[in-house]
């Protein structure tokens, strides 16, 4: 059953996720303040699920007394969490740097990760949320829906995800490049591209994606265990690819307008 898992992983390297019409478009196309404005509200909404998902496998790891899968997503989540420094944390990181970018290069406001799911008070930045579509509202509620279907699913989605990362990240760090008009070049490097930096240069998100192979190989122990990482995995990157898609078509409709 390992064998069929590495062979299934194996044949996704052709997966569309990973070369999809929304990727191809922000690596070759110059964005416009209402492009960029869209891609940072859903890129935020997507991303800040990233540590909850982590936080849940950890969880779910010391629940099924899996000591291996539990020792690695915590030294992921520490690693999402700044190495407990908060100035570090990828998520902080990631709303600053966007957000300075977004101020240099389109005169942009500067846009709070939080605000996109409301406030303590119960208020949420109206503007904001409008700007990020229904597929991408879609994946973070199937995305959750397949992260509490069972144990061997939420190995799948979890090892799909930082398959995915690494492939996402570069092309949005050569984005942001493509994009660097008024921004300082030093600036650049150090308040905006770190965000990317963090996650490519020293291998981060390699390490995490083979992580999270050996992970799902540990505990693919049956045939049932088999079916439901590969549901996990398979839905994952599908559910990725129609946000993807979602986004190309938006960006098209803004292009063309």
């Amino acid at each position: 059953m390992k064998h069929q898992l590495l062979d299934h992983m194996k044949s996704l390297e052709v997966h569309p996720v990973f070369d999809n019409d929304y990727f191809r478009f922000v690596k070759e196309t110059p964005l416009t303040p209402q492009l960029y404005a869209v891609h940072r509200a859903n890129f935020f909404f997507r991303t800040m699920a990233t540590v909850i998902g982590i936080a849940h496998v950890c969880a779910a790891a010391a629940a099924n007394h899996d000591q291996d899968t539990l020792i690695l997503f915590s030294y992921i989540l520490n690693e999402e969490c700044g190495d407990g420094q908060q100035s570090k944390c990828h998520e902080l990181l990631m709303e600053h740097s966007h957000n300075l970018f977004g101020q240099f290069e389109f005169d942009l406001p500067a846009l709070k990760v939080r605000d996109l799911e409301g406030r303590r008070d119960g208020t949420r930045d109206e503007k904001a949320t409008s700007l990020v579509i229904d597929e991408t509202k879609d994946y973070r509620t199937r995305i959750h829906a397949l992260l509490t279907r069972n144990y061997p699913t939420m190995l799948g989605v979890a090892y799909a995800l930082e398959t995915h990362a690494s492939v996402m990240l570069t092309c949005f760090r050569d984005m942001f490049n493509l994009n660097r008009k008024y921004l300082d070049k030093d600036d650049f490097v150090r308040k905006v591209e770190i965000y990317f930096n963090c996650h490519l240069d020293s291998g981060v998100e390699d390490r995490h994606a083979s992580d999270a192979q050996q992970c799902v190989l540990n505990n693919c122990v049956s045939e049932q265990d088999l079916a439901d990482i590969k549901h996990g995995i398979d839905a994952t990157l599908e559910i990725q690819h129609a946000m993807w898609n979602g986004m190309y078509r938006r960006a098209m409709e803004i292009r063309n307008n």
